[in-house]
């Protein structure tokens, strides 16, 4: 006779519940109870937890902007800046050891050369800048020069195309009184030096 598959799976599921059932269960540890002895002092809890930073703003008389037939009066409005959080900051016994110590010197020493090589480099870098300055003010005084000298070029050169403009009219001038002169015929009884000269304008 064969079992049937259902029943074979009811079967194992029951035996393996009642195994899981019958475990123990491990101990379970109670919870930490954190009692506070006392409370930190106002002067001091800065030194552990930053408060909340709050902003006074004193806004005048102004319009609902939901409803222009309503105005406000002047208030204070107080903002919170920035919430509270944990001061991160270690205690001054941590960050320099204590006066008289013999590590107190040697940080003095290291403070002072810090601050001696700091004063240096901002010096040089103060040359620097310094002599860049100069060099780009001698540039300038270089660029207004020759500006100076091409605005002399441009004038001289506007008074030369004036002047070969005042010979070149001349010049149609005379070609113009020598044509006509050439298209008149002489009378009999006068010369050729009796013309009258030429005379430029």
């Amino acid at each position: 006779m064969k079992t049937h598959p259902l029943f074979i799976f009811v079967t194992l599921t029951l035996a393996l519940a009642i195994d899981t059932g019958c475990k123990s269960n491990p101990p379970v540890n109670p919870p930490c109870r954190m009692v506070p002895v006392s409370l930190l002092p106002t002067d001091q809890r800065e030194t552990v937890w930053f408060p909340d930073q709050i902003a006074p703003y004193t806004i005048g008389r102004y319009v609902d902007p939901r409803d222009p037939n309503m105005l406000h009066e002047a208030h204070t409005l107080y903002r919170r800046e920035q919430t509270s959080r944990p001061n991160f900051t270690p205690p001054a016994a941590l960050v320099l050891p204590p006066a008289g110590s013999p590590s107190a010197s040697t940080t003095t020493i290291m403070l002072r050369d810090a601050l001696t090589a700091e004063l240096n480099e901002q010096r040089a870098t103060s040359r620097v800048l310094v002599n860049q300055v100069q060099s780009l003010d001698q540039l300038l005084r270089t660029l207004n020069a020759r500006t100076q000298e091409f605005r002399d070029a441009v004038r001289e050169s506007t008074l030369v195309r004036a002047q070969l403009q005042a010979v070149s009219n001349r010049l149609e001038v005379i070609e113009g009184r020598l044509q006509v002169e050439k298209q008149q015929p002489a009378s009999p009884g006068t010369s050729v030096s009796s013309k009258p000269p030429i005379t430029l304008p």
